[in-house]
């Protein structure tokens, strides 16, 4: 006969049951936690992927369409040989459509879909595009590093803010407490590029701009500089300042305006006051009507109108109202009527300029420097549960500076290479 258990035998057995039934809780709670810090590792480790993924691809995407700038820019120089005049770059923008879509833009603009073309168009998830521009319509600081070019340097600037219309600008002290005049602001650029120590203008006078004793202490570069921004640290040169005249300026280039790439109506205005023939003409000192001259030099590119020679430009200032309007001399086709409001139609606009002084400020050149902003874009492919991306696409932006005068230090072996081929490189490349 098997012996009872005991009563004490009993509950021994329960609490071996009950430490168990925690036991198995505490395993399953410790590998839910396991499970989840998993999947949530492996889902950042997903989503860096896909980020790293998604950045090459914006990188090679900006990339290429950085080459296709390339590519336009040598286009271009085969192009002016033959055709003077000719700027295909002013139509890259619409071009990058055939390489930098799914063939839509570009089928609208020339009827050829892309994808009747191998190697063109994007497939989805990606776009790029280019913007090409010109600094050959600015002044170039750099040039006041040579002292062979100090003279035409500080003429452009004393040309470009010397004028009653900015004379509140110069009445007033700078962000730093610096009272100045035009000719002491042109002294304290020239002063901070060039090569010496002597104040420019001033025979046996120092530099001596405080540039030591401001709060973050620094010394004037007296050399070349390497972006336009550094211009900010000469003294007179604020936020004021900078809004007003810093588009005008460049780092790259001739020290020479070229007509065809002007596009600022300060400079533009500077020119036309600076080479006039009569400096007391009524139009030079009523700054609405030069401002309305400088602006319709703006308005004869939309025209195609484009200047060949530095006597074109002359011609065109003395009387422009009456080039635009007139027929296309090509084509005999009559142009739009020209609306400016408060100048009725009759109103005669115009200065006489000096020629011989336009020749010594501007040239009529093929476009020297080229400013680049190449981007590309990756769509990133998570999505909510309406099919809409849950992030932002990401973007890689290429900013660069053609100089088609720079000689390569490393010339490839090519038909192209030598004294008759094409010259050029890149003077600035930044990716962001």
């Amino acid at each position: 006969m098997t012996p009872r258990p005991t009563h004490t035998a009993s509950r021994s057995r329960r609490r071996q049951r009950g430490v168990a039934l925690i036991a198995v809780v505490i395993a399953l709670a410790l590998a839910t936690v396991m499970v989840n810090d998993f999947g949530a590792q492996t889902s950042v480790e997903s989503f860096a992927a896909a980020n790293a993924r998604d950045q090459v691809k914006a990188h090679f995407l900006a990339r290429s369409a950085l080459e296709v700038s390339r590519l336009t820019i040598r286009l271009q120089q085969k192009i002016e040989r033959q055709f003077p005049g000719v700027q295909v770059t002013d139509f890259a923008d619409n071009l990058m459509s055939a390489f930098c879509s799914s063939g839509t833009e570009f089928r609208d603009f020339v009827g050829v879909d892309v994808k009747d073309v191998k190697g063109l168009g994007i497939a989805s998830g990606g776009a790029c595009g280019i913007h090409l521009a010109t600094d050959d319509g600015k002044i170039n600081v750099n040039c006041a590093h040579d002292s062979s070019n100090e003279a035409t340097v500080a003429s452009r600037l004393m040309d470009l803010y010397n004028y009653q219309t900015y004379t509140p600008l110069f009445e007033e002290e700078d962000a730093e407490g610096w009272r100045r005049t035009p000719e002491q602001q042109t002294q304290a650029i020239m002063d901070y590029i060039d090569a010496d120590n002597a104040r420019y203008g001033a025979s046996g006078t120092s530099e001596d701009y405080g540039y030591e004793q401001l709060k973050d202490d620094y010394l004037p570069k007296n050399n070349y500089l390497d972006t336009i921004g550094e211009l900010k640290l000469v003294r007179g040169i604020d936020d004021r300042f900078w809004t007003l005249f810093g588009d005008d300026f460049t780092v790259y280039g001739s020290c020479k305006l070229n007509l065809r790439a002007l596009d600022s109506p300060n400079l533009i205005r500077a020119v036309i006051v600076s080479t006039a023939k009569d400096p007391n003409d009524p139009v030079l000192r009523n700054p609405e009507q030069l401002f309305l001259l400088a602006s319709l030099v703006l308005k004869a590119k939309e025209y195609f109108f484009s200047f060949s020679k530095v006597e074109e430009f002359a011609d065109f200032i003395k009387d422009p109202l009456a080039v635009l309007g007139a027929p296309d001399s090509k084509t005999g086709v009559a142009r739009p009527p020209l609306n400016f409001p408060g100048f009725p139609p009759g109103t005669k606009i115009g200065v006489e300029l000096d020629v011989s002084k336009l020749r010594q400020m501007v040239t009529v050149d093929p476009y020297r420097t080229y400013r680049i902003t190449a981007w590309g874009e990756a769509v990133r492919e998570q999505k909510d549960r309406d099919g809409h991306p849950i992030f932002a696409p990401i973007r890689r932006t290429i900013t660069a500076v053609w100089d088609s005068d720079l000689t390569p230090q490393n010339v490839r072996s090519s038909p192209t290479a030598g004294p008759s081929g094409l010259k050029g490189g890149w003077a600035f490349l930044r990716e962001e």
